[in-house]
Formats: C-alpha cells, sequence, structure tokens
C-alpha cells in the first residue's frame, strides 16, 4: 500500500466508531521525548579472560560510537573479577572517556552446566557489594540456579536488575534446552528478559564460535532467528521477552570485534543515567543490528484511541477488527535495498512471517494494516516484531531486528 492510500486508510480508522478505539496497556513513559543511544552490554576486560584494560575497552568503544559499554567479566572464583584492582581501574577509564556510560556487571555460570550457559546480570552501580557477594555465593561448588535467581529476585539491591540470556544455542546438546531453561529460569525469576540475539565471537567462523547443535543464522542466535523458535514462543505465551540485543563479547582482537563496530544495541531512553538505562532495557525500549547495516530504525503501530504511536516494548489493547496501522521506515549505512520481515502471530494465532515488503530510496517507509487479529498461545493477545537485512559495506548480508510490539485483543 502507498503512502497516499495508508493515509486515507488512518483518515478512516481515525472515523471509526469509538467501540473500536484502542488504548495503551502498557506505554513508553517516555516516548514523547526519549533519547536514542547505542551500547555494548557484553565485554570482558584482563580481570577474567581478557586482554583488555577497562580503560583500553572503553576508548575502543568510543572509537566505534558506543555511548554505553557494560564490562561483564566471568564470575568464575579463580580470576579477579570485580575485585579492588578493577574497580580502581574502571574510575581511571571513567575519567579517560567521560562521554561514555561505563556499567559493571558480571556473567555468571548457570549450574549446573559447567560453563556451558551463561546469564548476564546487570543490576547497576549501586548494587556493587550485592553482585559482590552474589559471586561469592553462587560461582561456588554446589551452588544451584533455583537458589541463585530466587537470591536475586529477594535482594533488594538486585531486584531490579537486567538479566539477560547470553548466547542462547552456543553449546545446547538438545534442541529443547533453551526453551526449559528459558521458561524454568523465569519462573524464578521474570527479570530474566532478554535473549543476546545477536551473539559476540564475530571474529570467528561460526563453526568454531557456536559448537551445539543449532548453528547460528545469518549471525544470530537461533533462539531469536527462527520463525517459531524460542524467542516467538515465549511472545505466543504473552511474556515480554526481548531478543534484539546484539553484543560483542569482547575477550581479544583474535576472537571478536570490537565494541560497537559489529554488533551495536540501539535503545530508546529517558536520558543517559544508569538507571534510565536499565529503566529502557527492562521495557524492551530498543533494537539491534550487525555489520552497520542500519543508521536508523522505527517502527510502530497508530490506531485511533493512542493518542500517539505504540512503540516496541508497548502493549496497546484494541478489538479484533480494529484498523492497526504499522508503520516501519529505515535508513541503511551502506546500500538499498533493504528488505522487510513483518512477524508475529496475529493472523491465525501461530508465529509467521506476516508480511514483507522492500525499502527503497524512492520508498524508505512501509505501511501495512493487518486484517481482523487472531491471539496466540495466551489466548488474549497477538505480537509483531520486525526483521531487516540488506548488504553491508563489504557486500554481505547483515540482519537487523526490532522488539515487539503487543495488542491484547479484545
Amino acid at each position: 500500500m502507498g503512502r497516499a492510500g495508508w493515509i486515507l486508510g488512518l483518515c478512516m480508522g481515525l472515523c471509526a466508531c469509538g467501540s473500536r478505539e484502542a488504548r495503551f496497556v502498557e506505554d513508553i513513559p517516555w516516548r514523547a521525548e526519549g533519547h536514542w543511544l547505542i551500547a555494548d552490554l557484553h565485554s570482558h576486560s584482563r580481570y577474567s579472560d581478557g586482554t583488555k584494560t577497562p580503560q583500553e575497552l572503553a576508548a575502543m568503544a568510543r572509537r566505534n560510537g558506543c555511548d554505553v559499554l557494560a564490562i561483564t567479566d566471568h564470575g568464575d572464583r579463580k580470576v579477579k573479577t570485580l575485585s579492588p584492582e578493577f574497580f580502581a581501574e574502571l574510575v581511571a577509564a571513567r575519567q579517560a572517556e567521560p562521554a561514555l556510560v561505563m556499567m559493571v556487571g558480571l556473567e555468571w555460570n548457570v549450574p549446573p552446566y559447567q560453563g556451558r550457559e551463561h546469564m548476564g546480570i546487570l543490576p547497576g552501580e549501586a548494587a556493587r557489594e550485592a553482585l559482590i557477594e552474589f559471586r561469592r555465593r553462587f560461582e561456588a561448588e554446589g551452588a544451584t540456579a533455583e537458589e541463585a535467581l530466587r537470591w536475586l529476585a529477594q535482594t533488594p539491591a538486585t531486584r531490579d536488575a537486567v538479566l539477560i540470556y547470553n548466547h542462547p544455542s552456543r553449546a545446547d546438546k538438545d534442541a529443547g534446552e533453551n526453551e526449559r531453561d528459558l521458561k524454568a529460569w523465569r519462573g524464578l525469576n521474570p527479570a530474566l528478559s532478554i535473549l543476546e540475539g545477536g551473539p559476540g565471537h564475530q571474529g570467528l567462523a561460526p563453526d568454531k564460535a557456536y559448537t551445539g547443535i543449532k548453528p547460528m543464522v545469518d549471525g544470530w542466535d537461533a533462539a531469536v532467528a527462527e520463525v517459531g523458535g524460542v524467542w516467538d514462543a515465549a511472545l505466543d505465551r504473552g511474556e515480554p521477552v526481548w531478543g534484539a540485543l546484539a553484543s560483542s563479547d569482547y575477550h581479544n582482537p583474535a576472537m571478536d570485534r570490537e565494541p560497537c563496530a559489529f554488533g551495536r544495541t540501539h535503545f530508546f531512553g529517558a536520558g543517559r543515567s544508569e538507571t534510565e538505562i536499565l529503566a529502557a532495557l527492562r521495557a524492551g525500549s530498543f533494537w539491534a543490528e550487525q555489520g552497520r547495516l542500519l543508521k536508523s530504525l522505527d517502527f510502530r503501530i497508530e490506531a485511533k484511541g493512542l493518542g500517539g504511536p505504540a512503540l516496541p516494548g508497548s502493549t496497546l489493547a484494541a478489538p479484533a477488527d480494529a484498523p492497526l496501522h504499522l508503520h516501519i521506515a529505515a535508513q541503511p549505512e551502506a546500500t538499498w535495498p533493504l528488505d522487510i520481515e513483518i512477524i508475529g502471530n496475529g493472523l491465525d494465532g501461530k508465529a509467521a512471517v506476516l508480511h514483507t515488503g522492500r525499502l527503497s530510496a524512492k520508498f524508505p517507509e512501509l505501511f501495512w494494516q493487518p486484517p481482523p487479529l487472531k491471539p496466540g498461545a495466551d489466548g488474549r493477545s497477538a505480537y509483531f516484531r520486525v526483521r531487516i537485512s540488506g548488504m553491508d559495506a563489504e557486500g554481505t548480508r547483515r540482519v537487523a531486528y526490532s522488539n515487539a510490539i503487543r495488542v491484547r485483543v479484545e
């Protein structure tokens, strides 16, 4: 549908009877006046198994356009993660790169997997001592995931931590492992709401970076890239799970691309403070790309009654036949065209590619109005998310993802 037809359809929808109006169930509070920042939330220093100092990581991150960098050293007991020496160097790094927001987290070895499964923990600076105590308790022999996740949920300093399922499929031994773990871990602590869809170690060949039974798909973890896979299954159940996160997982130049040089997460938050950054992550207010595919991505749903667009992370409520208008606009970093896939479960209640299109310099926007919605497995809502693919500056196919917008069907 062209722009003129879309505007006509929107106007007709805005003239519909009041009973067909949409409303926000969960809005992005900073929707009207937020700020875009670029982040890498997974990197390692010489205080675990990386090779760089915090200051060297910070310099690389700023050189590549990062606004936010999280150092998430491994929790293994034999390394100096979260040590006084580390925090002393962190102070120097922050002084050297004042324009960079530097966050401290932990990459936890989730038991009983003996290093096969990792979870990123970002609790905020105020929780420093609690994070040190978490490592002491739950990187120890005999620790369990159940005890650890409950401790994070019940400890005031870490109750609002952002938990990230890092590189979910990297070392899986069976196809159902990710979904079982995600269900179990979220049942213990729903703060686990992010899948690292765009994993690091992109300096290695895929068969060396990912040794499990599911290989990467165009550089993305299968848990996120497979339509109907782990991410879609969670969204279909009505869960607020976000998979549009890309990181460097930087350790050293032989294995990894530098922070923000390849995998970049763009998030829309109320500001630059650590509290505001964590709030945006919890809300799902971000999208991600690899290979410098995009300069910008705007995905929104407009409908009568909202008073403004619904953005990724939002939930709106509307009658099944209420006119919903999906709008996607993007600008490439290198070259047109960009191929668009709208993924969701709103047509027949099952995850699928619902609509496709192509953006070009002449037509840089896509508009689509879905037919009446059918809810998914939760019996009451549908969702839409976007995948964009195109060529980078070297002519290699790259992919970007948005998070989902949910529609509660009334």
